[in-house]
């Protein structure tokens, strides 16, 4: 299930990256303690270290890998939600603004 979650953090990021690149800049500075656990995780990983401190650590950094997917996944949602209001909205607006000027039939 790591690895799931890790792949689910990576792959909402590039989501964001793709819908709007300087809100993807600032998610990321708002998550830049995952991105260091991320990192210190695939170095305990990468270690070969087996020991007390090497797995308890592996445990922690997971535990907060699992918490931290399901909160990025609510927030990208959110994120993407407010987008979609926005557009809606805005298209609402743009058909209304054609009616208006009879370029469109009610």
């Amino acid at each position: 299930p790591i690895r799931r979650n890790i792949d689910k953090i990576v792959h909402l990021f590039n989501l964001l990256e793709k819908s709007d690149s300087r809100e993807a800049e600032k998610f990321l500075v708002r998550h830049s303690t995952v991105v260091n656990v991320l990192i210190k995780y695939d170095e305990l990983e990468n270690s070969n270290l087996h020991n007390e401190v090497t797995i308890a650590s592996k445990n922690k950094l997971q535990q907060v890998i699992s918490q931290a997917a399901v909160a990025i996944e609510q927030e990208v949602t959110n994120q993407l939600k407010s987008g979609i209001l926005d557009v809606s909205a805005e298209s609402d607006v743009y058909i209304q603004s054609l009616k208006n000027r009879n370029l469109l039939k009610e």
